[in-house]
């Protein structure tokens, strides 16, 4: 699948669909990504270009597919929904940002507690109505904050019930990019004010406890 502003080299027996820029390219990528049920009638893999696809995929999807409707990734570090939140703040974007984004998820009436730390690099899905409905969360979870999909996808998978959660995705498939980790923050203090700010924004019902986040405190 590729859209009108790549450049690729076609390389066989790979079949490649073009498709039209929606809105703008990130908002065209997602929306297949996401809402892959429009674009494949049958069960089908996503694989992000980080990701190597293994020559037995054929295979593995069968087995998988014999036991479960959904397979994703267990992400390799973070815990809790706030990990990546968090995250972004060391990594210099903005305060605003990260607020915004827990503010607007908290206004949708989403329950950070439901929360299933997992990656978006592979995903397994088996065609029928339950991942019907599953996509479809996912992309209304996206469409209000636009940006990264993997945030809000561990809300959607918390609630599918037919799945398989793998440990170790990417190590069996090998991505082109090492594995993170968390940042070794050198001001603690940076952190605990964040947090403050952010228990502003979550207010009483989801108010974000240390205990939460300890492995990020310590």
């Amino acid at each position: 699948m590729f859209h009108s502003s790549d450049k690729i080299k076609k390389v066989k027996p790979w079949e490649y669909v073009k498709i039209k820029i929606q809105k703008n390219p990130l908002y065209t990528v997602k929306k297949y990504k996401i809402s892959s049920h429009k674009l494949f009638s049958d069960s089908h893999v996503w694989f992000d270009c980080s990701m190597i696809i293994p020559p037995d995929i054929r295979k593995i999807s069968e087995e998988f597919f014999s036991k479960y409707e959904l397979i994703v990734g267990r992400h390799n570090y973070r815990k809790v929904f706030f990990d990546e939140i968090i995250d972004w703040y060391l990594e210099g974007k903005t305060k605003q940002f990260c607020l915004e984004t827990c503010y607007k998820l908290i206004n949708a009436g989403v329950n950070f507690n439901n929360f299933v730390p997992t990656l978006s690099g592979i995903i397994f899905r088996k065609s029928g109505k339950s991942i019907d409905k599953f996509n479809e969360e996912w992309w209304k979870l996206w469409s209000l904050i636009e940006h990264r999909d993997q945030i809000v996808l561990g809300f959607a998978v918390s609630e599918f019930k037919k799945k398989l959660i793998i440990d170790d995705m990417c190590n069996i498939y090998h991505t082109y990019k090492k594995l993170g980790t968390y940042q070794k923050e050198a001001n603690k203090r940076q952190l605990h004010h964040f947090v403050k700010k952010l228990n502003i924004v979550l207010g009483q019902n989801n108010k974000l406890k240390a205990t939460a986040i300890k492995h990020r405190l310590l």
